[in-house]
């Protein structure tokens, strides 16, 4: 006399080794796109063998489920990632308008925009351009909206290493206010 229940787990079908790989390449390497990917194609083989083999195969549940662990861990790293990245940027662009504000405004202001464009009531960054992966260098082009008259230039920056969001040194600041130029003498850099 057979004791089996009637949900015991095995039903005399093999289980299709595919589809518990698909679960566990997920489960444990989901993390990474290529293994994440490799997990997705390991279900679609699986479920490809258990569709040509009915009644033969069992492991649909583990290879869809190993499918969509894997995707939604992927589609969750590129969120949070993209998040992260609009932080970082938005905190980047923050440092550069105090940064562009503070040399441009005040006492500290060159000459032919003091007196082109009066007191300056804002500055808005209109571009952004980062170079270089191991001493990044973040160019900023920009507005700065005085009483008078509006000057445009260029900041650019070097990154303090090791910091997060990145902190920002002003390197050099040139701009135009009319026709004539003006630069900011920026203090050298001793970390």
């Amino acid at each position: 006399m057979n004791a089996r229940s009637p949900n015991a787990q095995t039903d005399g079908r093999r289980l299709e080794p595919m589809a518990l790989a698909a679960m566990l390449v997920a489960a444990v390497g989901g993390w990474c796109p290529l293994t994440a990917l490799a997990a997705v194609i390991l279900g679609a083989v699986a479920l490809r063998r258990i569709g040509r083999a009915p009644g033969a195969l069992r492991g649909r549940g583990l290879a869809l489920g190993g499918m969509v662990l894997a995707t939604a861990i992927v589609v969750a790293e590129g969120w949070l990632l993209g998040a992260f990245q609009a932080r970082t940027l938005a905190a980047m662009d923050d440092q550069a308008v105090a940064a562009i504000q503070a040399a441009v405004a005040g006492e500290r202001a060159p000459e032919p925009l003091a007196r082109r464009a009066g007191p300056i009531r804002g500055v808005t960054i209109t571009r952004r351009e980062v170079k270089g992966l191991t001493e990044p260098t973040i160019s900023v082009a920009f507005n700065a909206e005085g009483e008078r008259a509006t000057a445009f230039g260029v900041a650019e920056f070097g990154t303090v290493p090791g910091t997060l969001p990145p902190t920002l040194v002003m390197r050099s600041l040139k701009g135009m206010v009319g026709d004539e130029a003006f630069e900011v003498d920026v203090e050298e850099d001793h970390r």
